[in-house]
């Protein structure tokens, strides 16, 4: 249901309406990004539903993308996605590429976010060029203060609509103690053994809502995929992503990569 807000929201923003407020606690907006090119970031992808941008994606192969569970949970005809790559507009440009089938993690739980991870098949297969390429697959865990850049197509505030050219945040890895310990105890909310934190000591740069899905890397290696956050770029609260490594096994079983 969630979801089926959100597009609505996102459908009002390219008509240039009103938006319907997304559904409270479920806020995963960038804040503080800069503007790049595809070409910096050419394993980003834009997920679309019925040709409106909602969700981020990655390159993982020729025919498989990732993203968050969460974005096509509630996804009933999957011919209405397709992804966006090659081009830093998620609205024009680069290739479409049919969405033809969506592996959601089984262990998936919509309430808590666990286990967000889905793979996805696509046709035609990519044609890598300067602005469309695969991102490797991180395979150990990554230790805090690492840094990290996610990517998208997120707003500029928090409240807004996402912006049309790719924008990009650096952040860094948080502790792996202190993160889930935070949402823990003020909040009651679980970060597990399948999620991982980035932020920034000062707050004011994160994600937030139209960019879930969004690629989490460092050192050319995919570490996360933008999950949920409370709030937008809080120092307290770093936003929350599906950690990769700990889903490594499962991607190659699926994906084949």
């Amino acid at each position: 249901m969630h979801f089926v807000v959100l597009l609505s929201a996102l459908v009002a923003c390219a008509a240039g309406a009103p938006a319907d407020p997304a559904e409270p606690g479920k806020d995963t907006r960038f804040v503080g990004g800069s503007l790049t090119d595809i070409t910096a970031f050419p394993y980003q992808l834009s997920l679309q539903h019925d040709e409106y941008h909602f969700c981020g994606a990655a390159i993982i192969s020729k025919s498989w993308a990732v993203t968050a569970a969460q974005c096509v949970n509630w996804v009933d005809d999957i011919s209405l996605l397709s992804v966006r790559a090659g081009s830093t507009n998620h609205g024009e440009g680069g290739t479409i590429h049919r969405v033809t089938k969506v592996i959601k993690h089984e262990k998936f739980n919509a309430e808590k976010n666990d286990y967000d991870i889905a793979v996805l098949k696509v046709s035609p297969s990519f044609t890598y060029t300067t602005s469309v390429k695969n991102i490797g697959l991180q395979e150990t865990t990554v230790s805090a203060a690492t840094k990290v850049n996610v990517t998208g197509w997120q707003t500029t505030a928090e409240e807004g609509c996402p912006v049309p050219y790719l924008q990009y945040v650096n952040l860094q890895i948080q502790s792996d103690t202190t993160c889930p310990n935070v949402y823990w105890k003020d909040l009651k909310k679980d970060v597990t053994p399948r999620m991982i934190c980035a932020g920034t000591s000062d707050g004011g740069k994160g994600a937030c809502e139209e960019d879930i899905g969004a690629p989490l890397v460092a050192k050319d290696k995919l570490v996360g995929i933008a999950s949920w956050s409370e709030g937008c770029g809080e120092a307290r609260y770093p936003g929350v992503y599906t950690k990769i490594s700990a889903l490594r096994d499962w991607i190659k079983t699926n994906a084949g990569v």
